[in-house]
């Protein structure tokens, strides 16, 4: 190994007789390289929070070594800076597209126009997969494209810090940066993951520390290597100090996290629940988390989010008091059903714990444990602990059960400010189609309102696949489209609420599951049982839930002009929905479903979705050819190649036409995240893509395959067949949900900043 020793003298007047050559690199050695080397992996440590399981180490740890060999290599060579960062770049190309798309290149590594293109259907996946993702995740083929990117830059800006212009300072701001932007998206495993940063860091001061001390004081650098070790442990231990006596002056460093459970002996923060509640509906594992033992069907409710921020549903702190000191109700309801339930906990991980609402007691073998926060009405467990698999309690809740009528025509209905706050960038279409639902209705109440909206909401359709958000470009999304799954509709409806002056909330937790023993009353709840709904505070009679969802499995409780209290779930289907239960016989002034919410004319679930079709979306925005704009250099050799190939070649027959569209279909099952098995027919292939496309996809996949299949091994394939092939790849492809414009994505971005910037002038100033 070659020794760190300090770079030759090249600034400064040349010496007589010097040979006038070209300065070298001031850290050209190979162990300079090793050093590199162990700063990047260092950097990158925080991605093994990332990505589940070992797939994606492989290739992370082959594009760190090849990006630092060839940052090494240039930094060798006489060249510029641009000429540095261009053989870089071509340098990623390859290795990519090597990587994620070996058979659409040349000679395994030089892109192709396919390569592109199967780089623009990545692309197109990645926000969805950002957006849907939590940590730790599968290294999808988006997912990975990312990292690689990713990685790729950080070694070669560190080579370039490092290498070239010896700048130890500015290589370990890079590599501080690069190792702290994936901790926000990780529950971090522990303090090892710092301990090889700061190692790298170590003998990265040590080796080169000397060079920038020179800087500052205009001296040569000392030449003997215990001056450059003793340099580096001065500015090791300097920046060690600095870092525990400065850090909680740092913007943010003392400010609240975005979602935080406060035991009564301390806090432990978690993510917000609403991230995770895609991904849980569409996780494979369907296997039971929850088994519940109640005699009627109950959402089990983890926490209450009562704070819309123009982007997200969050709460404020939680603050826990011990259930052993007795449960203070968040609001004492009028009239309750008093039910116990006992939970037993097979295989969930975390500190809220489900519980029908609102909880009155709490009983079980780690009860001195549990904490209740009177303001949300939340359970959670004391700093320190989680709830896991084997843990068992019981519960006893006080179900509002308010009569429909009184409720109606109470008295003094006040609006709490806090509960019914938005921001001004809350759309007006938002309000103008609560108005609209409740003049239709003619719902002049807050009960009637929450009813009429809860009807309307759930005659449109309910789905997976929508882009999931909140903001308000995705609010008038979900209002054109009316296409969405239980977060979107439970945060609209609570807008629309709010926008009444109805104090509203969104609740989360589970539905009530399968009930799998009716003797018993055993019920089985799963992830895919994850929920939001609606949560309408009542004056004397607390909050009430509200199911504005129409979930395709009918397993929701929907409550009704005669019944506040749903007792059975619903069945079905219920895009459209079904009759609600009249009120009791004797009561013949009651509130009917027809009195409280009639259809509103002319907004038919057809009709919204027909203006928002995802193939007439999608387009062929510029954006799906960024790709070409990053890959210009090398966008220019392979295009000569593949044009040279291609005249050789002749015309495509039509048995390469439909291979060809067979190559398109499973490059877009890539993009998705499908990647084909060894052991898998096409048309096998092709049904798991269309399964993660969208409703239509089906049919295209299935001619598609046909084709294949005869342009395999029929004897002649004529060119209609090829054109079917075509068609049948539109279709296909067509199914496919159109992600976010770019100029959409990047006015969401600069709204986030400003956003940002004015929430921490206002938190400072207080």
């Amino acid at each position: 190994m070659t020794a760190l020793a300090d770079p030759p003298r090249t600034d400064g007047p040349p010496q007589p007789g010097a040979a006038q050559a070209a300065p070298a690199p001031p850290l050209a050695g190979v162990g300079r390289l090793l050093l590199l080397l162990l700063l990047v992996a260092a950097s990158a440590a925080p991605l093994r929070e990332v990505f589940e399981g070992t797939a994606w180490l492989a290739p992370l740890a082959a594009a760190g070594l090849a990006a630092s060999a060839l940052a090494w290599a240039a930094s060798r060579l006489p060249i510029g800076g641009l000429l540095r960062w261009l053989v870089a770049l071509t340098g990623w190309a390859g290795f990519s597209s090597a990587l994620l798309a070996p058979a659409t290149t040349i000679a395994g590594v030089v892109p192709t126009r396919e390569t592109l293109a199967a780089g623009g259907d990545l692309l197109a996946a990645l926000p969805v997969e950002i957006a849907e993702g939590v940590a730790p995740v599968a290294p999808s083929a988006p997912l990975l494209l990312l990292a690689v990117s990713a990685v790729w830059l950080l070694a070669t800006a560190l080579g370039e810090a490092l290498l070239v212009r010896a700048a130890p300072l500015a290589t370990l701001a890079i590599a501080l940066v690069a190792f702290a932007v994936p901790l926000p998206l990780v529950d971090t495993g522990g303090p090892w993951l710092v301990v090889p940063l700061l190692a790298a860091s170590g003998l990265v001061l040590a080796a080169t520390g000397a060079l920038d001390l020179s800087r500052w004081s205009g001296a040569r650098p000392p030449r003997p290597r215990p001056a450059a070790l003793t340099a580096g442990a001065v500015m090791l231990a300097a920046a060690t100090a600095a870092a525990l006596t400065l850090a909680d002056t740092l913007p943010g460093f003392d400010e609240p996290p975005l979602y935080e459970v406060r035991g009564g002996g301390g806090s432990t923060v978690t993510t917000n629940p609403m991230v995770g509640l895609r991904p849980a509906l569409t996780a494979e594992d369907t296997g039971p988390v929850l088994e519940v033992r109640s005699p009627r069907p109950v959402y089990l409710r983890t926490t209450a989010l009562d704070v819309y921020d123009d982007e997200q549903w969050t709460t404020g702190r939680i603050r826990g008091a011990p259930v052993a000191d007795g449960i203070e109700p968040e609001v004492t309801p009028g009239s309750a059903e008093q039910l116990t339930v006992a939970v037993d906990v097979l295989d969930l991980d975390g500190v809220l714990v489900p519980t029908p609402y609102p909880p009155i007691a709490v009983d079980g073998p780690r009860a001195e444990a549990f904490q209740h926060d009177p303001r949300s009405g939340t359970l959670t467990l004391d700093r320190g602990e989680r709830l896991g698999s084997g843990d068992a309690y019981e519960v006893t809740a006080a179900l509002p059960d308010p009569d429909p009528e009184r409720l109606d025509g109470a008295e003094g209905f006040a609006p709490d400010s806090a509960l019914t706050d938005l921001p001004p960038t809350v759309p007006e279409e938002l309000g103008t189609l609560a108005e609209e639902i409740t003049a239709a209705a003619g719902a002049d109440t807050p009960l009637r309102q929450a009813l009429a909206i809860q009807r309307e909401l759930q005659t449109w359709t309910y789905s997976l696949d929508p882009p999931i958000g909140h903001s308000g470009e995705a609010l008038l999304d979900f209002l054109e489209a009316r296409i969405g799954y239980c977060e979107q509709f439970a945060a609209t409806m609570a807008l629309m609420l709010r926008t009444l002056d109805v104090p509203s909330r969104v609740a989360v937790g589970y539905t009530p599951g399968d009930l799998v023993d009716a003797d018993e009353g055993v019920w089985q709840v799963s992830d895919a049982n994850a929920h939001a709904w609606v949560e309408v505070l009542f004056p004397e009679a607390g909050w009430v839930a509200f199911e504005p969802t129409p979930r395709s499995d009918g397993n929701v409780l929907v409550p009704s002009g005669g019944d506040l209290l749903a007792g059975d779930t619903a069945a079905g289907d219920l895009a459209a929905v079904p009759d609600e239960p009249a009120a009791a016989e004797d009561d013949a002034e009651a509130l009917t479903p027809d009195d409280v919410a009639p259809e509103v004319e002319g907004d038919s679930p057809e009709a919204g979705a027909a203006g928002s079709d995802p193939a007439a979306d999608r387009g062929e925005g510029w954006w799906r050819w960024a790709p070409v704009l990053a890959l210009l250099a090398a966008a220019a050799v392979a295009g000569w190649l593949v044009r040279g190939a291609r005249r050789r070649r002749g015309p495509p027959d039509p048995r390469e036409r439909i291979r060809r569209s067979r190559r398109a279909a499973l490059r877009l099952g890539a993009g998705l995240g499908v990647r084909p098995q060894p052991s898998e027919t096409d048309q096998e292939a092709l049904a798991r893509i269309a399964a993660v496309a969208a409703p239509g996809a089906a049919a295209p996949a299935q001619r598609l395959a046909l084709a294949s299949g005869r342009a395999r091994f029929a004897p002649e394939v004529d060119a209609e067949e090829a054109a079917a092939a075509e068609r049948a790849l539109s279709g296909l492809t067509a199914a496919v949900p159109a992600p976010r414009s770019l100029a959409g994505q990047l006015r969401r971005w600069a709204r986030e900043g400003r956003q940002a910037a004015t929430s921490w002038t206002l938190r400072r100033a207080r």
